[in-house]
C-alpha cells in the first residue's frame, strides 16, 4: 500500500504527513453525504442549509486534483494536451446527463431525477478513481509512443 506525502511549511517549522491513499477519496465522500443531505433533510434553517452548501462545495477542491491525477498519467510530450482535454471530456458529458435528467424527470420528478443522475456520476467518478495507475514515486518524464 502506497502512502502520499504532505509537506506544510511554515516560517517557523515544517511538518510532513503521511497519508493513507484513503485519503483522496475524502472529497467524494463529503460531496455524496452533502447530496445526500440537500436531498433527503427537508426543510433546513438558512444556517443549515449553508453547510450542506459548504459540503457540496468540499468536492469542487477536486476538479483541480482531476487535472492534476489526468496529467500524471502521460507522458511530457502529450501531458500538456491532455492536461486541458481531460476537461473538456467532463464538459462534453454534460448533453448526456442532461438527457438522462430530462428523461427520467417525468418518472421520478425534478429532485429525483437530479439524484439519480448526481449519486451515478459519482458513483461513476469513484469507480474510475479506482482504476487509475498509482503515480507515487513514479518517474514522470517519459515519452508516450
Amino acid at each position: 500500500m502506497s502512502h502520499y506525502l504532505i509537506t506544510i511549511q511554515t516560517e517557523t517549522k515544517e511538518l510532513t504527513l503521511i497519508t493513507p491513499p484513503q485519503a483522496k477519496a475524502v472529497p467524494r465522500r463529503a460531496t455524496a453525504s452533502a447530496m445526500a443531505v440537500y436531498f433527503h433533510a427537508g426543510p433546513l434553517s438558512q444556517g443549515a442549509f449553508y453547510w450542506v452548501c459548504f459540503g457540496l462545495g468540499v468536492g469542487c477542491g477536486y476538479w483541480a486534483m482531476f487535472v492534476t491525477v489526468a496529467s500524471e498519467q502521460f507522458g511530457t510530450n502529450i501531458r500538456a494536451t491532455a492536461t486541458t482535454t481531460a476537461p473538456n471530456f467532463v464538459r462534453g458529458a454534460v448533453p448526456f446527463l442532461t438527457w438522462s435528467f430530462q428523461s427520467l424527470k417525468p418518472a421520478l420528478g425534478v429532485a429525483r431525477s437530479a439524484e439519480a443522475v448526481g449519486f451515478t456520476t459519482l458513483a461513476l467518478a469513484a469507480v474510475a478513481a479506482v482504476m487509475l495507475e498509482e503515480t507515487y514515486g513514479k518517474d514522470l518524464d517519459y515519452v508516450e509512443h
